[in-house]
């Protein structure tokens, strides 16, 4: 799709970089939120890869701690269900361990252009095309860095992205 590793994902690391460490901690707890989607053409699991990537990414760094908030209900679950009486016990996870995050991630997607009028509209993500014809249209998307103390805003960077569409198989 031409994402070349999503610029958008880069942006936000050298954004990080600038804002990061928050705090005098060796290692920064960073939560990525759930991405917003405001284009309704977009399917949400495009928006789900999204946060995927920047969180795989921001595991590659050995100054930050990678909190998925985007799964935060599921972990809170599996906690409530070991408390539960039907889990074995000891073998459950424990309460009271979740980590807080000193640094969040929000990304809002909200643009989305097409650059030719004649070849139809697509979109592709990870293998995954949806429409028709072979026109380029720019992806753009708004991050901020959100003091999770404080909830000032850090450092925000706005990026775009070609992407290039498809015929379907």
């Amino acid at each position: 799709m031409g994402f070349k590793r999503l610029h958008l994902v880069l942006g936000v690391i050298v954004v990080m970089n600038l804002a990061s460490p928050v705090t005098a901690a060796p290692r920064v707890r960073v939560g990525v939120l759930p991405f917003e989607n405001r284009i309704p053409q977009l399917p949400g699991n495009f928006i789900d890869g999204l946060e995927a990537m920047l969180i795989s990414e921001g595991l590659t760094r050995t100054e930050w701690v990678m909190l998925d908030r985007v799964v935060t209900e599921d972990v809170l679950t599996e906690q409530k269900f070991s408390r539960s009486g039907l889990v074995r016990p000891g073998t459950g996870p424990r309460t009271g361990l979740n980590l807080g995050a000193q640094v969040l991630i929000k990304g809002i997607v909200t643009e989305l252009t097409e650059a030719s009028r004649g070849g139809g509209f697509g979109i592709g993500f990870r293998g995954v095309s949806v429409g028709r014809g072979g026109s380029r249209s720019t992806l753009g998307m708004d991050i901020r860095i959100i003091d999770a103390a404080s909830g000032e805003v850090l450092a925000a960077q706005h990026g775009r992205a070609q992407i290039k569409s498809s015929d379907l198989s």
